[in-house]
């Protein structure tokens, strides 16, 4: 009989090897949990169970935790209905954490293939170096998934993982097209879509790159595509476009007064006091030029919500869908700023930077995009009829009748001028300077109240006693004259003030060397005169602050000349968007019955165009005609940003706010969208600027050092009905002047 047989044997042997069996079966057990699929579960519960966060990742480290608003949008993706998930989101939100927690469910629990794409394979590589990875590490029973680093096998790259339960994790850039071939994932994230890297505009194109993305796991039946970004600019934010498909869910917290579910609005406004009503959204009061207060006001019983009582509302709100119109499956989500729970994302916070963005129009793409959470737009608010322009006109009076300049509730005055070169040859657009004058108060409401064209003087002739019309170069001693005096007698108000103005701009962009010296004399300093020049770094269609933060004449570095770079590009994007508040709302505009009849004309020669992508700049729609009244209104506005940035005490009255000012622009814009408006008539074919044959301008006989000076202010007659022009009184001899060799008499 062998051993084989006897038993005895064979117990002996049993008992050999029952500890080493004993592990075997253990471990064997282990293995086979991960041949067979987990049971899903609670995407949430598993993250808080599972996840830790090391401190490199987030100042929030140790284990896991989801709020009630991140838990919405990770649920969401776990519903088997879903097919798409959007994400329009701010900064600080937490979104990057959140993609990288629903990976490490996908792939380590459930075994599914996931595919990140982002912008770039830098920004990818990030993702994976500063966030996924160190997550995996520090997570006990996470990091045992990892294939190990050994020198012999297949080794993992950042680009690519694969889990010892098979599931692969790949990163891939947007910006590559090869990114979306030979690849498939259940799960597929799509970060920062609104990138100009995720817009393909080469003559290779293969389409939407989003809908190469959603291709890529067209053959699985649990596919998710998570797709997330902050808003860019309007017309071009994908993750607008895509929102616009879905069901757009909006997060609601009940008010703690009238206990209501209402979504926090981003109407973010300047209050006078805590008392006054203004309806739902954030209001921010302050003092001595500082943001002091911040309060969110409820949309349905108008009582206060506190910033302390915000964390707790968030953790009871819920996402509620807006929209029955989304496509199947399409799941939206949309908030901003004030849900983040960032310790820099308070109610003070967020004013402050409103208020910032208020002060500086460079500032304010960012903070509609990263903080509103909205898409930017840079295009006029709307179309500007010159005939609801030319509604505006107020012929101003005093008490007696008389004629006054300028409105009873104006508190400054300032100016822009703006040389051009033109022709001696050409009357009608000679060598001259052009000069605006605006008023501003409160409710920042403006007018526009004068707008001069210093080209002529007339001056008798001491012999023969007839008037001579002559031109007037510009910056010469006799044009410095004539703008000296405008200066010094300011503007004439309906209350029988005499409001001085407090700064002129001068464009130095032509006869440099001329223009320099004028800005610098004695008596050019003395009333406010202030030489500036276009920032350059507009040239390449950026947008610079309207004056600089330093409000400091800078010197240029090629020519040694000293100027204040002007934002020019940003004052035209300021221009346009107030012209279309109606008057007399705040940060409306009204123009004097004074203007030339066609000041609307040169006020709205330019229009945005597209110089590539992305990228807008304002250029004249008539390449033949100048924008002269355009020009000297953006000089005119960044002097009075300068002003106010530099005088508390007038940026408080300015920026005081009337309620009725308020409920009367309301009214007005409610007329004028009720009423039908007639299109503007049609200019002749044959008609040129500025050629109006024997017809005069407009002229104001003034007296300057014994001599009779004249401010020609060019009309172009109306083309119906047709004007008959007198033959002139007396001959007119124009005579070129004697050179002076600029200013430097």
């Amino acid at each position: 009989m062998s051993l084989l047989d006897d038993p005895g044997f064979t117990r002996d042997c049993i008992e050999l090897t029952r500890t080493g069996a004993g592990a075997f079966l253990a471990a064997l057990g282990k293995g086979a949990q991960a041949l067979v699929p987990n049971e899903p579960m609670d995407i949430v519960e598993w993250i808080e169970s599972h996840v830790v966060i090391p401190p490199e990742v987030s100042e929030r480290a140790g284990p896991a935790e989801v709020t009630k608003l991140q838990a919405g949008i990770l649920r969401a993706g776990q519903d088997h209905r879903t097919r798409q998930r959007t994400f329009k989101k701010p900064v600080r939100i937490g979104s990057s954490l959140m993609t990288a927690f629903e990976i490490l469910y996908y792939a380590f629990h459930e075994g599914q293939p996931c595919i990140y794409y982002e912008r770039s394979d830098g920004a990818a590589q990030d993702f994976h170096d500063k966030v996924l990875m160190p997550l995996i590490l520090a997570s006990p029973k996470l990091a045992p998934l990892l294939r190990p680093r050994t020198k012999a096998g297949v080794q993992d790259a950042w680009s690519d993982i694969i889990l010892r339960n098979g599931a692969p994790i790949q990163m891939r850039s947007a910006s590559n097209n090869s990114s979306f071939r030979a690849i498939k994932g259940s799960k597929v994230f799509a970060d920062e879509v609104s990138s100009k890297e995720w817009r393909d505009l080469s003559k290779h194109s293969e389409g939407s790159k989003l809908g190469l993305a959603r291709n890529r796991g067209q053959q699985f039946a649990n596919f998710l595509l998570g797709v997330g970004s902050t808003p860019t600019n309007a017309g071009e934010c994908v993750v607008s476009i895509e929102l616009a498909r879905s069901d757009r869910r909006r997060f609601h917290v009940p008010c703690p007064h009238c206990q209501v579910m209402i979504p926090l609005l981003p109407d973010i406004r300047r209050s006078e006091s805590r008392s006054m009503k203004t309806g739902g959204g954030l209001r921010w009061t302050e003092t001595d030029d500082r943001v002091d207060d911040a309060w969110y006001e409820c949309q349905e019983c108008d009582r206060h919500i506190e910033e302390v009582q915000k964390l707790d509302l968030l953790d009871k709100g819920e996402w509620v869908a807006t929209s029955t119109t989304g496509e199947e499956g399409h799941a939206g989500f949309e908030i901003w700023g004030i849900y983040s729970s960032d310790p820099r994302s308070g109610f003070l916070d967020i004013a402050r930077d409103h208020r910032k963005a208020q002060h500086d129009a460079g500032e304010m793409p960012r903070f509609v995009n990263t903080v509103l959470a909205q898409e930017f737009s840079r295009s006029p608010v709307a179309e500007v009829d010159p005939a609801s322009l030319d509604a505006r006109k107020v012929a101003y009076k005093l008490a007696d009748g008389t004629p006054a300049e300028g409105p009873s509730w104006a508190i400054g005055a300032w100016a822009g001028i703006d040389a051009q070169q033109g022709s001696l040859d050409d009357q009608t657009r000679p060598p001259r300077l052009e000069m605006t004058i605006h008023v501003t108060g409160p409710n920042r409401r403006r007018a526009v109240v004068k707008h001069h064209v210093i080209a002529f003087r007339e001056v008798v002739d001491r012999f023969t006693g007839e008037i001579e019309e002559v031109p007037v170069e510009p910056f010469t001693a006799a044009c410095a004259d004539i703008v000296w005096e405008i200066l010094e007698r300011g503007i004439l108000l309906e209350d029988g003030r005499r409001l001085p103005i407090k700064r002129c701009a001068v464009d130095n962009g032509w006869r440099t060397d001329d223009a320099q010296k004028f800005c610098m004399l004695p008596k050019s300093k003395a009333l406010g005169i202030v030489p500036v020049r276009g920032a350059s770094s507009e040239r390449a269609g950026n947008r610079a602050p309207l004056v600089p933060a330093n409000l400091m004449v800078a010197r240029s570095p090629k020519s040694g000349r000293q100027y204040l770079w002007v934002g020019t590009q940003t004052a035209k994007d300021i221009i346009r968007r107030i012209l279309s508040i109606p008057v007399p709302g705040p940060e409306s505009v009204e123009f004097s019955a004074d203007l030339p009849e066609d000041y609307f004309r040169g006020l709205l020669q330019e229009r945005l165009v597209e110089i590539r992508p992305g990228v807008r700049m304002w250029r004249p729609i008539d390449p033949k005609i100048t924008a002269e009244p355009l020009d000297c209104l953006a000089y005119s506005l960044a002097m009075e940003r300068m002003d106010v940035r530099k005088n508390p005490r007038l940026r408080k009255a300015i920026d005081e706010i009337a309620p009725e000012a308020v409920e009367a622009a309301l009214v007005a814009q409610a007329e004028a969208a009720a009423a039908p408006v007639d299109p503007p008539p049609e200019p002749p074919a044959d008609a040129s600027p500025g050629k109006s044959g024997e017809a005069e301008g407009q002229a104001g006989d003034q007296t300057s050092g014994g001599v009779r000076f004249r401010i020609v202010q060019r009309v172009v007659p109306r083309p119906v009905p047709p004007v008959e022009t007198e033959p002139a009184k007396a001959q007119k001899v124009r005579r070129r002047p004697k050179q002076t060799g600029g200013i430097g008499w």
